[in-house]
């Protein structure tokens, strides 16, 4: 996918190799590749603009996803867990929660702590908080409505979490169909 943002520079995800960052810039018509810290790896998901940042999720091995500044990449979190590294989608609530859809490893939620960028309060949703049979494991996608709920896409429906608690929407509630792959806001 490719994303311009508004200073009318064109971004492009794409996949890539074990060596290489997913991640070009066009600049007058010369493609630029944009190498992610630290000399992390792995092809771009997507590029989600939010009011509060741009962010990149991906295959990446260091990390769930990179926030955009300018031309330059920062940690969206920098936990040093390297079970939270590669994710499909990532939103921002307004108090600075990230939340991030993982595939085979779920929905995970980072609250920062009072005080301390550098230090968050993390939380995977797993099989113990759905019903049998339900895999959130493969989420999808992520969005947040006008309620400031949180609605995660996987392959058996919609999920949607508030107050903590998730309810389940499939096709049997009017889904389309249960494999949900994007959810978006008007």
């Amino acid at each position: 996918g490719a994303h311009r943002l508004p200073d009318g520079t064109l971004w492009f995800g794409s996949s890539a190799s074990s060596l290489r960052s997913g991640l070009n810039r066009l600049v007058e018509g010369t493609f630029f590749e944009v190498p992610l810290p630290d000399g992390d790896t792995g092809g771009i998901e997507r590029i989600r603009v939010l009011p509060a940042a741009v962010f990149l999720t991906g295959l990446f091995q260091r990390g769930p996803a990179y926030r955009l500044e300018g031309a330059r990449l920062i940690p969206a979190l920098a936990t040093g867990k390297p079970d939270l590294s590669a994710s499909a989608d990532v939103i921002a609530q307004n108090d600075g929660t990230l939340w991030f859809a993982r595939w085979g490893a779920g929905v995970w939620r980072a609250r920062p702590r009072p005080g301390n960028d550098t230090d968050w309060d993390l939380r995977r949703f797993g099989s113990a908080d759905f019903p049998p049979g339900h895999p959130l494991a493969y989420a999808t996608c992520l969005e947040l409505d006008d309620q400031g709920r949180v609605w995660a896409g996987c392959y058996r429906g919609a999920c949607r979490y508030e107050h903590e608690h998730w309810q389940i929407f499939t096709a049997k509630d009017g889904l389309a169909g249960d494999g949900v792959r994007m959810i978006w806001k008007d």
